[in-house]
């Protein structure tokens, strides 16, 4: 997952804004920068359901990738 790139943990980091489903995008698509992927991340170990989405929204990313590699294939 996206956190095996970042051992720190952010627990103790404060809260600044709620989790956008845009957010959890920008994620996986690499659009955030180092900060707010912190962030992000750190809002995220506190939000089991959106860390759930996350985890569907990469598994959805990858499984188009092996459709279109396959169709173009």
């Amino acid at each position: 997952m996206l956190a095996a790139r970042h051992p720190l943990t952010f627990k103790n980091m404060p809260s600044k804004k709620n989790i956008s489903d845009f957010d959890i995008q920008a994620l996986i698509d690499g659009e955030l920068d180092l900060d707010e992927e912190y962030e992000l991340l750190a809002l995220l170990e506190n939000n089991q359901a959106m860390q759930q989405h996350l985890e569907d929204l990469l598994l959805q990313k990858k499984m188009l990738q092996l459709w279109w590699k396959q169709k173009t294939h």
